[in-house]
């Protein structure tokens, strides 16, 4: 006669009055591509078992796909971001420098809306996770969030502008080509701005005629317009770089 193992927990139940309770998962995954799915692993899983799970692999770009790992730190220091940013407008609300403030404004809603979790430094490649130990890495417990999605079509430009902004990815371009399609750039840092890329990797570039520099976009990058360093008083002088490393562990929805 079998016996299920359902039956052997209600028996064991039953007979010395405790109740057997599975372990809880060590790491959980959430994977973002297109529909939503949740994975649990009792032990911690390598990479490669984790993109066996990912569905119709075929259709997502991976040089723009994004492992996150749900960060407490992280979200501390938005709120700090956020709270020197107001200090900031306040300084220029003294001061009635109306311009200032709603560049201000604007940047403290871009990232009032920012979703934020510690980008993992590990190139996802579906084909060379599995056949490389050292693309493989095994995942260290944690809550995590696997970005996935097609070919993007734009780019984001974010910080100092009136509005995040996306624009159409034009193949072989520079960064200061879409320059031109955005509206007012007076209250940015004339001299640089910060691109970051879709794979992770975050590059200061020049913009002024004495240091230009010329870099392409991938699909699905952000660029950061910092803040004009007149803007920015003695304490707040920290404020563009702060604000870039969030933009870098930002979660495109």
């Amino acid at each position: 006669m079998m016996i299920s193992v359902r039956s052997l927990l209600l028996a064991a139940t039953a007979l010395f009055g405790f109740q057997l309770v599975a372990a809880e998962p060590v790491v959980v995954v959430q994977i973002k591509a297109g529909s939503e799915l949740w994975h649990a692993y009792a032990e911690p899983p390598r990479l490669s078992q984790l993109l066996a799970e990912v569905p119709h692999p075929e259709q997502q770009y991976w040089p723009a796909a994004a492992l996150y790992r749900q960060s407490e730190h992280l979200q501390q220091q938005k709120q700090d971001l956020l709270s020197r940013l107001q200090r900031l407008e306040q300084h220029w609300q003294l001061r009635n420098h109306t311009q200032n403030i709603l560049v201000l404004q604007s940047i403290r809603q871009q990232v009032s809306g920012w979703q934020l979790a510690e980008r993992q430094a590990v190139r996802i490649d579906y084909d060379l996770a599995r056949i490389s130990q050292t693309a493989n890495p095994r995942l260290d417990p944690g809550h995590y969030i696997l970005r996935l999605a097609p070919r993007p079509e734009q780019v984001l430009f974010v910080g100092a502008i009136a509005e995040e902004r996306g624009l159409l990815h034009q193949g072989a371009a520079s960064v200061h080509s879409y320059l031109k399609a955005l509206p007012s750039l007076q209250r940015t840092d004339p001299s640089w701005l910060y691109v970051v890329q879709a794979n992770g990797q975050i590059q200061q570039v020049g913009r002024a005629y004495w240091n230009r520099q010329h870099l392409e976009l991938q699909p699905g990058s952000q660029v950061f317009l910092p803040l004009h360093p007149r803007i920015l008083p003695k304490e707040f002088r920290s404020l563009n770089q702060e604000l870039v490393q969030l933009v870098a562990h930002r979660i495109l929805l």
